[in-house]
């Protein structure tokens, strides 16, 4: 469901005034990362909203790839006024970057992670992010393999709800 809830995600982001969307993106090769981007793209023009290229900044999942793709779009003339980061790792970077600057996190800069890993609760301020059900996610490729072991053909693909969790980052508003 990476392309439904990034979509999703980017329109709370629009809905609530925000037109500088920049993403901090996975790399180009990653099959997760072409579904967000594709998500964050289909949100822009379905608002009619501008897809600024030099808005998309590609990192490699760490957070030391998210401080420089923060770096790099707040160094823009004209700054992002929401971020969408593909982790939690990369936005944990681009929260350290806005400190720095002294962005205020959450107004003038609303952030959204993907994963919600742990961490997400204890950093300061508390990150937005989103939830993959990673143990459905492992239960039902077992089920899979168990089936295919017996013999059994299993050809149909599923993508698996994900939820926001609302944090201080970004009040999310469905």
């Amino acid at each position: 469901d990476n392309q439904r809830v990034a979509t999703r995600a980017v329109e709370a982001m629009l809905r609530q005034g925000r037109r500088r969307i920049g993403l901090i993106s996975g790399p180009v090769e990653s099959v997760p990362a072409y579904k967000r981007l594709m998500g964050y793209q289909t949100a822009l023009m379905d608002a009619g909203a501008v897809l600024d290229p030099e808005l998309i900044v590609y990192g490699d999942w760490s957070d030391c790839s998210g401080e420089l793709a923060c770096r790099k779009l707040m160094a823009l003339e004209e700054r992002p006024d929401a971020l969408f980061c593909m982790n939690d790792w990369m936005a944990v970077g681009a929260m350290k970057v806005l400190k720095e600057l002294g962005v205020s996190i959450g107004e003038e800069v609303v952030l959204i992670g993907f994963d919600d890993i742990e961490l997400c609760g204890f950093v300061e301020p508390a990150l937005t992010s989103v939830s993959i059900p990673l143990a459905e996610i492992g239960q039902r490729a077992a089920e899979k393999l168990i089936a295919l072991a017996g013999g059994q053909a299993c050809r149909h693909r599923e993508e698996l709800p994900c939820r926001i969790v609302e944090r201080e980052t970004f009040v999310y508003e469905d």
